[in-house]
């Protein structure tokens, strides 16, 4: 038996607290080398609210109940709550691009700290998505924290690389990151350029590929294909040892395209689970070449 390398990769958890500190948890539990986010990490928004004697009230003077703010906190979006009068009814789009960024800042900060205090042997890769706005950059640089497009996983003569890619398709939802695939074709090609065999290659790209089990989501009744093309090209072509894909929720599942395997963990965070694939690579030696396979994979979630 070889060298066992071990991931843990979880994606798409829109700012949920309980989501991030399972996969700490996790990743301590399971004793991995490395928990890898697939992007899509921070919340969608803000929801000011304001709030009298014991109650709840929308910017159209709304009353909410315990349940929809609940509810509120659980899709995704971070609560502002105030306790002046008229306050949030004069709130603009700069007003709440503002109170954003400050939520968002706080809540990375808070977890990198996390971060440093519990993960002592396990090494954490990132990703972005298509819902991280593009401050969330400056964030990690000031906080010193590296967002890698090209992260060495294991040390050999050909070395095993992670590719890190946040670009998605064009969907019809405004969000960020999004490009058209000839950008991600382009940019998942430059990578992969910089890497010694394109075999010993995993792809952490938040998209996924088209013509899959990943790329199917659903929408208005029924299931539309928002998978990208590119990604499919680079892996059909290039042959990564691994594919690491998010952005569609609802589409967990492990697929292979040519010896490729590709897979999707999904995500249930507005119930606050975690959803997160556990992989196993065997490194084996034999003269002065280095080889990589994949052991195990499974989707699970808790």
């Amino acid at each position: 038996m070889g060298k066992e390398i071990k991931l843990l990769f979880v994606t798409d958890i829109h700012g949920s607290d309980v989501v991030f500190k399972k996969a700490i948890n996790a990743a301590n539990m399971f004793k991995v080398n490395y928990l890898v986010f697939g992007g899509d990490l921070v919340g969608k928004g803000v929801f000011p609210l304001y709030k009298r004697g014991d109650k709840y009230y929308d910017v159209n003077n709304n009353l909410l109940t315990k349940d929809k703010l609940e509810e509120i906190k659980k899709n995704g979006f971070y609560v502002y709550i105030s306790e002046k009068e008229n306050e949030i009814e004069d709130f603009n789009e700069m007003t709440i691009n503002k109170l954003y960024a400050e939520f968002v800042t706080q809540q990375l900060v808070s977890w990198f700290k996390l971060i440093e205090e519990r993960l002592k042997d396990v090494k954490v890769i990132w990703n972005l998505g298509n819902d991280d706005p593009p401050f969330v950059d400056d964030v990690f640089k000031n906080n010193d924290i590296k967002f890698e497009e090209i992260v060495e996983i294991d040390s050999s003569s050909s070395p095993l690389y992670m590719l890190n890619c946040p670009y998605t398709n064009e969907t019809p939802y405004k969000s960020y990151r999004i490009v058209p695939e000839y950008t991600i074709y382009n940019k998942g090609y430059e990578l992969l350029r910089k890497v010694n065999e394109t075999t010993n290659a995993i792809f952490n790209f938040h998209a996924p590929p088209y013509n899959t089990k990943l790329y199917l989501a659903y929408e208005n009744g029924q299931w539309v294909h928002v998978g990208s093309r590119s990604v499919r090209e680079l892996e059909e072509k290039f042959q990564p040892l691994l594919g690491l894909h998010g952005h569609i929720h609802e589409s967990h599942a492990i697929d292979k395209i040519g010896k490729t395997t590709v897979i999707n963990p999904g995500s249930e965070y507005t119930e606050r689970i975690l959803k997160y694939a556990l992989i196993t690579i065997i490194k084996e030696v034999k003269g002065l070449a280095a080889r990589y396979k994949l052991a195990s994979n499974v989707i699970s979630k808790g």
